[in-house]
């Protein structure tokens, strides 16, 4: 879900079409259906599947491949406050312009 936070705030929720009969009586915010709307699978010319499990598996894929990526050794650094967590700071050049260097 999505919180907007302000004066009132409202707590958006996007859920699978399947599960929503389950949750009859359930108060779990304003629900939405942008994703369902956007994301198709890419075999799917009819334009019929669950949109919302195919913007999950989208996401999934994504991180899978970031982890892969990330696996095999290809890294492009970001300097940040995040520095100071990194496994590898002591041997990056990146992190002197990033958290502090230990």
């Amino acid at each position: 879900g999505v919180m907007e936070v302000g004066e009132t705030s409202t707590h958006y929720v996007e859920l699978d079409p399947e599960i929503v009969p389950y949750l009859a009586g359930l108060t779990l915010g304003e629900r939405t259906g942008v994703v369902s709307q956007q994301f198709r699978f890419v075999s799917d010319e009819s334009y019929e599947s669950n949109g919302f499990r195919a913007w999950m598996y989208q996401r999934l894929q994504t991180a899978r491949r970031a982890i892969d990526v990330a696996g095999s050794g290809q890294v492009h650094p970001v300097p940040g406050a995040g520095c100071t967590f990194c496994k590898v700071r002591t041997v990056c050049p990146s992190s002197i312009h990033g958290g502090e260097l230990r």
